[in-house]
């Protein structure tokens, strides 16, 4: 068999070489985009992680705080339980001092 290329064959051979080509490129640039994409969206995702872990860190540590201050508070004599009064102004100067606290309650066993 004598294979014969003509110039209509040869054309023919190089626009598929050319959709080959076309159509390799585009996958590839598929595939490296979206691994860009989720690369970027794992950054995303450890940063807001991160920043919500932080915020949420400061915001619990305040109630943390608070209850350790009134019980050295109490163990040293200088917050009175059993006065009221004292008391509730004491749990009014520590709402005022920080700004994330809205109310303090103490309860009792009686």
């Amino acid at each position: 068999m004598l294979l014969i290329l003509t110039l209509s064959n040869c054309t023919h051979l190089f626009v598929l070489l050319i959709l080959v080509t076309g159509t390799l490129i585009g996958y590839l640039t598929f595939q490296n985009s979206q691994s860009a994409v989720n690369a970027l969206a794992g950054q995303l995702h450890t940063e807001v992680t991160a920043r919500i872990q932080e915020r949420l860190d400061g915001y619990l540590a305040t109630p943390q705080l608070i209850n350790q201050l009134n019980l050295d508070g109490v163990r040293l004599g200088q917050v009175k339980l059993q006065d009221l009064d004292s008391l509730g102004r004491h749990f009014m100067t520590q709402i005022q001092r920080f700004d994330s606290v809205v109310s303090i309650a103490y309860a009792n066993e009686q």
